[in-house]
């Protein structure tokens, strides 16, 4: 006689008479149930809970509610991956082997440098003032110059309303924006960024000129790698001074138009709940304290009563495929007939000209990507003149119609690079306009905000028709 085969249940659910884990029960056609009595568990989503208090924010068993208890403020928040509740709303334990969660918090601004007021310079220092070029999200940035010859260093420091950097772990980074005129860098021997109480108390965070590039650059260190520290260092619980230190090679080295830009808290990399200054829920996990799975960048993430809603970021979850855009900037030449020669400018006014702008290229500001295809179109359909597309990524001065086109070192920071068009061409009888598309055009960009400007240039010599329109076209593939 044949014996059953003995089955394990893969389902079990907690009995809270017993104080145990039992199977859940199989009808005859091999469907498991579970009969659960008060006190019993079912199971729920998340819960969110505070580590002193133990207050907690539930979602309910069939993940449509969130009960919030009251506001937990970032970084008291444990999370269980998975709980157990009975309808009446007791609890049951979390398994041993699911640890919790630190929730961190979200970035912070130390300094956004949108003003200058509370930042003093040493001895040398001077020309402390905002300057439009900047790459934070705001629209400035602050500069400096060094013009005295008694000290071989420059620093710019701050008092600041006291920031709590411990919430950021030992993976969390220190960022900021730096400028160095091209003809300073080689008078630099290191830059750091110190936080601390004061000026005898702090810790730093030091880049070697090996490591720095005339022009922008974001520089990054994670907070657990400081260089150094000066008396008792930082607390990091309570910052409430902030500096910048150029080490420079002589006292005699000078500096001009120094610029720092943002300075800020970043987390590790992970998914940031609501801005934690706000009531509600707050906080980040890092990924990968739950699984191997990639990290992502940080995502805003509201609860409320009827469901998770994640903010704007940088992070496109669920998105498949690149991110593309389309911009098209529109003039009209003079009410002339006065003919260009080759290299002379096509503008809107031989008086008062203005650029092209091609406004919201890239995706977000300070925005990076290519341009991949680009297209001209007059009205003058006879028109077989070659043009080119300078382009900038802040607003050049223009340049007056029929002017020559200059090409000037001023514009170097600027100045992205140019687009070239073939000859202009129309079609059959009845056309009334002349274009030239450049497809194979693949020139990167880094936007100041999030709109590039040209200046229009002809390679050819030709007789304009008065008061003769264009049109400019491109296309992009954004980051």
């Amino acid at each position: 006689m044949a014996h059953p085969t003995e089955r394990r249940s893969l389902l079990y659910v907690y009995d809270s008479a017993t104080d145990a884990w039992i199977p859940a029960k199989g009808d005859a056609d091999g469907n498991l149930y579970m009969e659960l009595e008060a006190g019993d568990l079912e199971i729920g989503a998340v819960e969110i809970k505070d580590a002193t208090t133990a207050t907690r924010a539930v979602v309910d068993a069939d993940g449509l509610e969130v009960h919030i208890d009251k506001a937990i403020p970032a970084g008291t928040a444990v999370i269980g991956i998975v709980r157990l509740q009975d309808v009446a709303g007791n609890e049951a334990k979390i398994c041993p082997s699911m640890e919790a969660l630190k929730v961190k918090q979200a970035q912070k601004a130390i300094h956004t440098c949108e003003s200058i007021v509370g930042w003093t310079g040493s001895t040398d220092v001077s020309g402390i003032a905002t300057d439009v070029q900047h790459r934070g999200p705001g629209t400035v940035s602050i500069e400096f110059d060094k013009d005295g010859t008694t000290q071989a260093y420059a620093t710019m420091a701050s008092d600041l309303t006291a920031i709590n950097g411990k919430a950021y772990g030992t993976h969390g980074r220190i960022e900021y924006y730096l400028y160095i005129a091209p003809g300073d860098l080689a008078g630099i021997s290191s830059v750091y960024m110190g936080l601390g109480t004061d000026v005898s108390n702090y810790f730093y965070w030091q880049t070697d000129v090996a490591d720095l590039v005339a022009g922008w650059q974001h520089i990054q260190h994670v907070l657990s790698a400081i260089d150094g520290q000066v008396g008792n260092g930082a607390d990091m619980e309570a910052i409430t001074w902030v500096r910048l230190f150029v080490t420079l090679s002589a006292t005699g080295t000078t500096l001009t138009d120094m610029r720092f830009d943002d300075i800020r808290l970043v987390p590790i990399d992970g998914v940031t709940l609501i801005d934690p200054e706000q009531t509600g829920i707050h906080g980040t996990f890092d990924v990968n304290d739950i699984s191997k799975g990639t990290q992502t960048n940080d995502v805003a993430v509201t609860l409320d009563s009827e469901a998770v809603v994640l903010g704007a970021s940088e992070t496109h979850v669920g998105e498949v495929g690149g991110n593309g855009d389309v911009v098209a900037a529109t003039f009209t030449r003079p009410a002339n007939v006065t003919a260009y020669a080759s290299k002379d400018t096509v503008s809107d006014s031989t008086g008062s000209p203005t650029v092209l702008t091609f406004t919201n290229v890239a995706r977000v500001n300070a925005g990076t990507g290519y341009i991949v295809k680009a297209r001209i179109m007059t009205d003058q359909s006879t028109n077989v003149a070659r043009y080119r597309l300078h382009l900038y990524n802040v607003a050049p001065t223009a340049i007056n119609d029929n002017a020559a086109w200059t090409l000037l070192w001023a514009n170097k920071e600027e100045r992205i690079g140019h687009i070239d068009f073939d000859g202009c061409q129309t079609e059959g009888t009845g056309s009334d306009c002349a274009n030239a598309v450049n497809a194979t055009v693949r020139l990167h960009f880094a936007a100041a905000t999030r709109t590039l400007y040209g200046l229009l240039e002809t390679l050819d010599a030709f007789t304009p028709a008065s008061g003769q329109n264009y049109y400019i076209e491109l296309s992009a593939e954004l980051d």
